[in-house]
């Protein structure tokens, strides 16, 4: 929280610049990152629209790795909002880091399709998603977070009590190493819970 006002004057500075410059990639810009401020708030709702919005324009821009990026973080917005077309952006994103040979980047689509997987109540192939994305090793301790949290969940569905606690300790463990402060904000937190 403590961000949240420099951040708000980065973004009024964002889009103060695109305006300027009537730019319509760093209006695009401007939208994805607004979305991801408010997702992250807790407005999954307004997260969404504006990510949608940020969607259209990188996609006019033609910039794959802002569309990757975009399709991550709606299907991340859509999953918490309970809504299935956040399957479809995961599984837009995995195919855009096949189509280019994008290792680091499977890695979270690994992770989003996987998600989406695990609310479908299909828990087992979740895991298998998990399972290789930390097979690829990638020395991102966020990505890891993501996916030993994401990995907790599945445990949850076969009814591994403990297994499930050992996993959450680790993703709070490796949360706190990685500096990133995503796993506590609400919309994770709730589902750990």
């Amino acid at each position: 929280q403590t961000g949240a006002p420099h951040a708000e004057l980065l973004l009024a500075e964002l889009a103060e610049l695109a305006e300027e410059l009537d730019d319509d990639r760093l209006r695009a810009g401007h939208a994805e990152c607004a979305g991801m401020a408010t997702f992250f708030a807790g407005d999954l709702t307004g997260g969404a629209e504006l990510l949608e919005r940020a969607l259209a324009g990188v996609r006019a821009a033609g910039d794959a790795l802002l569309v990757f990026d975009t399709l991550i973080l709606l299907a991340a917005a859509r999953f918490f909002l309970g809504d299935p077309r956040g399957a479809a952006a995961a599984e837009e994103a995995l195919a855009l880091t096949e189509r280019h040979e994008a290792r680091w980047s499977r890695g979270y689509a690994l992770w989003a399709v996987a998600i989406h997987r695990w609310r479908a109540e299909e828990p087992r192939q979740a895991a298998e998603l998990l399972h290789e994305a930390v097979a690829l090793r990638l020395p991102d301790r966020t990505l890891l977070a993501f996916l030993v949290e994401a990995l907790a969940w599945c445990q949850s569905a076969e009814g591994e009590h403990e297994r499930v606690a050992r996993l959450l300790g680790g993703a709070g463990a490796v949360w706190r190493l990685s500096g990133a402060r995503v796993g506590e904000m609400s919309p994770y937190q709730g589902v750990d819970e």
